[in-house]
């Protein structure tokens, strides 16, 4: 039996963000047959219930690997950044950068107050923010000082495309390690097959039993993943389940 998982955006979704009807009917038989779905993406469950309500796959792994609900919508696994540490990086971030955003198990924080995706809430940040978080994300250019928060407080960093935007997370919050925690929970009865098309998706899918970048993928995940399938609006996920894995 398989493990199925899989990156939303620019994998599972077409370029338009929808879902094609193979693909989902594709998905519902499979499961059906006894196979286990799960999508494993960067956003919040908060910013995926839309398509999980949509999809309906056993799990969800949430914000790079931080969470992982079942299909009731309980939190079967989660790793955080304490609420203390939450507060004196925010306090630190709202002196030396131009943004702050937090991911909290329940909540989404921004300085931004022209942002209102993901039913944000506007916070100053000036006394920091005490609540445990996913991720904090800011926008600074000094990569310096930000690396040396970094350091200090034990978490991984992430800058994104060598931007102005950077995120910082627990050492357990990646992408590879929520399906590591998956497969534990699940049995080692299923085998995982994972596609992905990014850069953040390039360990899950090499550390896959089966891994399986799209053809629209970033040149280094086309470059080391082990297979390729067709682009993510070619339905590629469906086309390789059934055409080779034949399921």
């Amino acid at each position: 039996m398989y493990l199925i998982i899989f990156d939303l955006d620019d994998t599972l979704l077409k370029s338009d963000h929808s879902v094609s009807l193979f693909t989902l009917e594709t998905l519902k038989r499979i499961q059906k047959d006894g196979h286990l779905l799960a999508f494993n993406t960067s956003r919040s469950r908060q910013a995926s219930q839309r398509l999980f309500d949509l999809i309906k796959p056993d799990y969800g792994i949430y914000c790079g690997g931080a969470e992982i609900i079942d299909k009731n919508g309980k939190i079967i696994y989660q790793t955080a950044i304490s609420a203390h540490v939450t507060q004196e990086i925010t306090k630190l971030l709202f002196e030396n950068a131009d943004n702050v955003s937090v991911q909290t198990p329940d909540y989404f924080f921004t300085s931004d107050a022209n942002y209102h995706n993901q039913n944000a809430i506007y916070v100053d940040f000036q006394n920091g923010l005490f609540m445990e978080s996913y991720k904090i994300i800011t926008k600074c250019l000094n990569i310096d000082f930000l690396l040396d928060i970094a350091k200090k407080y034990d978490l991984a960093f992430q800058n994104y495309l060598n931007g102005p935007f950077s995120r910082f997370g627990t050492n357990l919050a990646r992408k590879h390690l929520g399906n590591v925690a998956l497969k534990k929970i699940v049995g080692e009865n299923y085998k995982t097959v994972v596609f992905g098309d990014d850069s953040g998706d390039l360990e899950m899918i090499t550390q896959a039993d089966i891994g399986v970048a799209m053809s629209n993928s970033v040149d280094i995940v086309i470059q080391n993943a082990p297979h390729i399938t067709l682009s993510n609006d070619e339905d590629g996920i469906a086309h390789y389940l059934v055409n080779v894995l034949h399921l």
